[in-house]
């Protein structure tokens, strides 16, 4: 009930990544500064390469943040992958060479 009472701008907010992180004005500026960068691009003649994008909200912020730690634990886990399977394929070679008969024997 109370972040309900709570202001735009509030550091309640910006610690949830909400959009209410930015106030009116600093969202109001977001779309400003947005849409000056777009008319100076359309002006300058740009190409599609070139095309300025918005900046990210809050929760836009969050969101990359979290699928950036999802990138890194789905990497961090082939490599633990990878190193069992390189154990499982050391002790399967281990295995086969002891079962072939000796010539010396």
């Amino acid at each position: 009930m109370l972040a309900a009472q709570l202001p735009r701008g509030a550091q309640v907010y910006e610690a949830h990544g909400s959009d209410y992180a930015l106030t009116r004005e600093a969202a109001y500026l977001h779309g400003m500064e947005f849409q000056l960068r777009a008319a100076n691009w359309q002006r300058g003649g740009g190409k599609d390469r070139d095309k300025p994008h918005p900046l990210p909200s809050p929760s836009e912020e969050r969101e990359q943040a979290a699928a950036e730690a999802a990138r890194a634990a789905r990497k961090a886990a082939m490599t633990s992958d990878d190193m069992l399977r390189a154990q499982l394929e050391k002790l399967r070679a281990q295995q086969s060479a002891a079962e072939q008969p000796n010539p010396e024997e």
